[in-house]
């Protein structure tokens, strides 16, 4: 199991384990993958798709021809993880806490970080845990700088 992101899962048997325990067929993935194979069997995508998400963590499902493609390293969906800043020869930097570099510029938590900069530490009603409650209710409030953001 390949789990960047979920430090001390990485080369886990946990198929076999699962499988044993629970004496049944099982797939472990992650999310946007079982959602890129949820959409192809709900929607009408048909045998080949690419699920994007967005939000805290980027990523993408790939499925061609019916079946999940992973890539040759197993991370053919890790948009998160491109790094388009660091020049092609030099050395990425360390990802302690499992977030990406493209994750870093353009996640959800940076997009939140730029709407809140854009507004102000004066926001109206912003608490820890409750600033993007204040940021929607500034904007409909007619803030020009919450609506913008």
């Amino acid at each position: 199991m390949v789990a960047p992101s979920i430090p001390g899962w990485t080369g886990l048997p946990m198929l076999s384990g699962l499988r044993t325990r629970l004496d049944c067929p099982v797939v472990v993935d992650n999310d946007v993958n079982l959602a890129a194979r949820a959409e192809q069997q709900a929607g009408p995508a048909g045998a080949s798709l690419l699920y994007v998400h967005w939000g805290e963590r980027i990523g993408a499902g790939i499925v061609i021809d019916g079946k999940p493609n992973r890539g040759f390293s197993s991370a053919a969906g890790e948009l998160g993880f491109l790094d388009l800043l660091t020049p092609i020869d030099a050395r990425p930097a360390a990802v302690a806490d499992g977030v990406g570099p493209f994750e870093r510029l353009a996640g959800a938590g940076e997009i939140r970080r730029l709407a809140l900069e854009a507004c102000g530490p004066a926001l109206p009603g912003r608490t820890a845990g409750h600033d993007l409650e204040a940021l929607f209710t500034a904007a409909g409030d007619g803030n020009e700088a919450a609506a913008a953001a």
